[in-house]
């Protein structure tokens, strides 16, 4: 579907646009302004409604279309991606393993060099030892952050389960620094 082709009814944008002005321009000082207001937000209300009713109708067979290609693919790109984590995780392990064995040779080696001994064949020797590229595939540090002792960790970093906090409240549970209020909104019948 092109751009050209989807379009939204004049009248009904023209509408929705007269509204938006109208409560843009709104003023509310009296009994029957908030009786108009508010039937001025029902209008609103439904024209909102009948746009995304509009919408979802030219979307939804695009919608589904995305999810059967998304399902199509899924499987296969799922597999790809958990086999790829697992190998290179024996590859981090396996040259991990040959780097400390190349550092305890390369120890061993330096206990039987004369320090003072500045051939090319010691020098080349001693040189410290990379892991080896294999096609592409190399080992890179990451730092990762490991929680070692949850009760030393300052409170600056714990985060306030908001959920949890109004669920206990009203439960009636009385917390420290917290309550609930009451707070009007307006809402569409």
């Amino acid at each position: 579907m092109t751009k050209e082709l989807i379009t939204i009814p004049q009248d009904l944008k023209g509408v929705a646009y007269d509204v938006v002005a109208m409560a843009g321009a709104w003023q509310i000082n009296n009994k029957e302004s908030l009786e108009q207001g508010a039937d001025l937000l029902v209008s609103i209300y439904k024209i909102r409604k009948e746009l995304l009713n509009k919408q979802d109708l030219l979307q939804k067979p695009h919608k589904e279309f995305i999810r059967d290609v998304n399902d199509l693919f899924k499987p296969p790109i799922i597999a790809l991606e958990a086999s790829e984590q697992a190998l290179k995780g024996k590859i981090a392990f396996y040259q991990s393993q040959a780097l400390k064995q190349a550092n305890i040779e390369r120890q061993a080696m330096l206990a039987n060099i004369d320090p003072f001994d500045q051939s090319e064949k010691t020098m080349t020797a001693l040189a410290e030892t990379e892991a080896d590229k294999l096609n592409g595939v190399s080992l890179r540090n990451q730092k990762v952050m490991v929680v070692t002792d949850e009760s030393l960790i300052p409170d600056d970093y714990w985060v306030l389960d908001e959920v949890k906090l109004r669920k206990d409240l009203l439960a009636g549970v009385k917390v420290p620094g917290a309550e609930i209020q009451i707070k009007k909104i307006t809402v569409m019948k």
